[in-house]
C-alpha cells in the first residue's frame, strides 16, 4: 500500500521537514544516511514534484481536462 503527503517542495535538502542537521553530520530522516550537499535536492530523494498542469492545445481536451482534475483532487483545489 501507498500514501502520498502533500507538502510544498523544498528547494534543498537543509529547507526538507526530513532533514535532521547537526553540527557534524547532516542526515535525512527518510533515506537515513548523511546528506554530502544540502542546498541540493539529493539524488535518491523520494520527493517528487507533481507534474505540471496541461493546456488545452489540441484536440484531446478531454484527456487534457481529466489530467488536470486529477491534479487538483491531488493537492484539494487549483494548483
Amino acid at each position: 500500500m501507498k500514501a502520498v503527503l502533500i507538502l510544498d517542495m523544498p528547494s534543498c535538502c537543509n529547507n526538507c521537514p526530513c532533514f535532521d542537521g547537526m553540527e557534524d553530520r547532516s542526515d535525512c530522516k527518510y533515506l537515513e544516511k548523511n546528506i554530502e550537499d544540502i542546498l541540493i535536492i539529493d539524488k535518491d530523494c523520494p520527493l517528487k514534484p507533481l507534474p505540471p498542469r496541461r493546456e488545452y492545445a489540441d484536440e484531446s481536451k478531454v484527456y487534457k481536462a481529466g489530467w488536470n482534475d486529477c491534479l487538483d483532487a491531488i493537492v484539494g483545489g487549483k494548483q
